[in-house]
């Protein structure tokens, strides 16, 4: 292997040593830009998350307001237990409570929670009505008209079909329907505590 021209190695030396010379100020100077930049970039990266952050924040805020807003709405709340006859009435802004004793007690049936037809029908503010031919019970106000039938998981909600994941039965000569179903379509929410293993029914104004 032939070993590198020796005239050409202090040619090549100078050249280095020139090219050091005149581009040592452009990386002084780029790594100067670099350090006066940073503060600007990293506003500008941050910028970004922190309008994230005051978004977040206000619609945690409309959030709350709402939820308030919401809570006013509420004109009446149910506290039920499966298996247990006593119910719990409460009116939002006052502490007390009023208790009611029901014929039969409300129970668990593939997964959901049936009472007696007319006491939640009554309650929610619905004309209950019973049709012993039909076999059929209806709740009606001026924004709804719901009819279920006894052992059907068909029920008519305004005129249309919806399917119910239990069907209304007879208990102790009692008839119960599912809570949830007649609630929401009653405009109400219900919420289900599993540790207390209790049912929350908040009823809003229509």
């Amino acid at each position: 292997m032939k070993q590198p021209n020796k005239k050409l190695r202090p040619f090549c030396l100078a050249v280095l040593l020139l090219t050091l010379a005149f581009t040592a100020p452009l990386w002084a100077q780029e790594i100067l830009m670099s350090k006066a930049g940073f503060a600007n970039w990293l506003q500008q990266a941050i910028l970004p998350l922190q309008t994230k952050i005051n978004t977040t924040q206000t619609q945690s805020e409309i959030l709350s307001i709402s939820m308030k807003e919401l809570e006013q709405q509420i004109i009446r709340q149910i506290i039920l237990k499966p298996g247990d006859k006593t119910v719990q009435l409460k009116s939002p802004g006052t502490t007390a409570v009023q208790s009611q004793t029901l014929d039969v007690a409300p129970l668990i049936q593939n997964g959901r929670t049936l009472v007696p037809l007319r006491f939640i029908g009554e309650t929610l503010g619905a004309r209950v009505d019973w049709n012993e031919a039909t076999r059929q019970v209806s709740y009606t106000t001026e924004q709804r008209a719901i009819i279920l039938t006894l052992n059907s998981t068909k029920a008519m909600v305004d005129g249309q079909s919806i399917a119910l994941d239990v069907a209304p039965t007879v208990v102790s000569g009692r008839t119960l329907v599912p809570l949830r179903f007649v609630s929401e379509y009653l405009n109400a929410m219900v919420d289900w505590d599993a540790t207390a293993r209790t049912a929350t029914v908040r009823y809003y104004r229509p």
